[in-house]
């Protein structure tokens, strides 16, 4: 490695050059003379090897060297793939991907054409030596700009290096790398066409220049953190295997549509599996870590092209951290979800790679983490008047004798809190199981003034069954005990202005449910709700 290190220390690595075609002209002038004056003498016999050799050492390489110096060279794309030898790589304990480099390289103008060799590419990053490309030859022309396709096979020979590669290709704007190699250049006569007068050409054979040094940097842009736009968030049951019903009690399945931005230079096609964790953004005014709640993974085949990629399904299964805490920041999570709320509509993510299916990709994204939003969770059509896309409760119906109800707030001694029976007309909204454990509404005037507090405690503690609601169903209650509690005078006022009409009031309702091992509370607003009495 040291000695590898060493060797592309002393090629060095020149900047790109820009060279005027008069300078090109006059540098070339003198080696072409030379060239028209060697090939005479070739022609007339002269000196056979001594020519050959003199041919090479005094004309041929610096023209070779010339060319390769002045070429300009700008990088398109970067295509990766698994390299075809993986399952060998794999054995042999190394890292190798097969690249297809789209590229303009801008050549001067000579007298014959060019190929540059196969060569042993060392690629270094910030003074880092990453490997090797070794790549096939590659067709120069006869001078211009031409656009090519390089091959080759990049091996990793520093994998602290090439980690660090990885992240200034992941979350940076630009990058340079820094490539050279002793390779040789090929110069082309008659064969590949030529650009002398008739006759010459026809003395011109090809030359092999050996030792020919290349060293550039080349740019390239960097995948600003892959932008993910993700929709169409839902939540289910478990499916069972192989088209069974869903596990009751299992935990949640979700289902994303992700949407990937790629303005690097790098196209990695068969990524295949990539498994993911999903956390919630730390919270920088509490000072609370973000909490991994979701493991999801890509369908097999996936890829990243450059651009905007098409949508992707990716699911898995929620995976909360047994801890206390964790449990009920997931908890208010959901809760968040479920308000109607535009602050809250969507929640910023940290998607972590947990590892690829591939073991080159597996080396280069595991651990990296890309910013991402949680939009809203998809749920039935909105109510009218409600500030949540479909409240759960739908009516309630209360066991109310309203001047019995009146007599015992009227009462100069006891605790004035009315205890009476609901009926619950509820509605679930989501794709999953979610048990009712209990419900508070505060009811409020149309002009803002609080009147009651109707409560339903956990049904735990009164020994209550919780009311369990399929996905996406209603469910009709029996009568529950609650209490009703409130300012005396608001509330005599309200059931006064019931015995003359129906009523409209505002309802702040929390759900206290359980869905899949985590405990939300589900709180929503509805505004304008008619009271009548029946």
């Amino acid at each position: 490695m040291e000695t590898r290190h060493a060797a592309l220390g002393a090629l060095g690595a020149s900047p790109l050059l820009v060279v005027p075609r008069r300078s090109w002209r006059q540098r070339l002038l003198w080696p072409l003379l030379l060239l028209v004056g060697v090939v005479a003498l070739v022609a007339s016999g002269w000196g056979g090897q001594q020519a050959a050799a003199l041919s090479i050492e005094v004309v041929g390489r610096p023209i070779a060297q010339k060319i390769v110096d002045h070429a300009e060279v700008e990088i398109h794309e970067v295509r990766l793939a698994p390299a075809s030898w993986e399952g060998l790589q794999a054995r042999a304990g190394m890292l190798a991907v097969d690249c297809s480099i789209d590229m303009s390289v801008d050549v001067i103008y000579t007298a014959v054409r060019s190929t540059l060799g196969s060569a042993d590419l060392h690629i270094e990053h910030d003074g880092r030596h990453v490997g090797v490309l070794s790549t096939l030859p590659l067709n120069l022309g006869g001078g211009g700009s031409v656009r090519l396709a390089m091959a080759g096979t990049l091996v990793v020979e520093d994998e602290e290096a090439f980690r660090h590669l990885v992240q200034a290709v992941t979350y940076g704007d630009r990058f340079s790398l820094q490539v050279a190699a002793m390779t040789s250049v090929v110069l082309r006569g008659k064969e590949n066409g030529c650009l002398l007068s008739k006759g010459t050409c026809a003395t011109v054979g090809t030359w092999k220049i050996p030792n020919v040094r290349f060293a550039k940097t080349v740019n390239l842009l960097g995948a600003r953190g892959f932008p993910v736009t993700l929709q169409e968030f839902r939540v289910r049951d478990m499916p069972g295997e192989g088209g069974a019903p869903p596990i009751p009690g299992a935990p949640i399945f979700i289902e994303l549509q992700a949407q990937i931005s790629n303005p690097s230079s790098f196209s990695l096609s068969s990524l295949d599996v990539i498994d993911l964790d999903i956390h919630t953004d730390r919270n920088e005014q509490t000072g609370v870590d973000g909490v991994r709640f979701v493991a999801v993974r890509t369908p097999p085949g996936f890829y990243v092209a450059r651009g905007t990629s098409p949508w992707w399904p990716i699911s898995g299964k929620l995976e909360v951290p047994p801890r206390e805490l964790d449990m009920y920041s997931v908890s208010s999570l959901f809760a968040r979800l479920l308000k109607h709320d535009a602050s809250d509509s969507r929640l910023g993510l940290s998607v972590e790679m947990r590892g690829d299916s591939r073991r080159f990709y597996d080396a280069a994204v595991r651990g990296l983490a890309i910013g991402a939003a949680l939009p809203p969770l998809q749920l039935q059509k909105p109510a009218h008047g409600s500030s949540m896309p479909y409240p759960f409760v739908q009516a309630a119906h209360i066991d109310l004798d309203i001047p019995k109800a009146i007599f015992t707030l009227t009462q100069p001694f006891g605790d004035h809190v009315m205890k009476n029976y609901i009926w619950l007309d509820l509605h679930n909204p989501l794709d999953v199981s979610v048990a009712v454990v209990g419900v508070v509404a505060d009811i409020t005037t149309v002009d803002g003034v609080h009147v009651a507090t109707v409560s339903l405690r956990s049904f735990e503690k009164e020994g209550l069954d919780s009311i369990v609601v399929a996905p996406a169903s209603a469910s009709q209650t029996g009568y529950y005990p609650l209490s009703l509690d409130g300012s005396i005078p608001s509330t005599i006022g309200l059931l006064t202005e019931l015995l003359n009409g129906p009523v409209h009031v505002t309802i702040h309702t929390k759900v206290f449910a359980h869905v899949a091992g985590i405990s939300p509370i589900i709180e929503y607003e509805q505004t304008n709700v008619t009271v009548r009495l029946h």
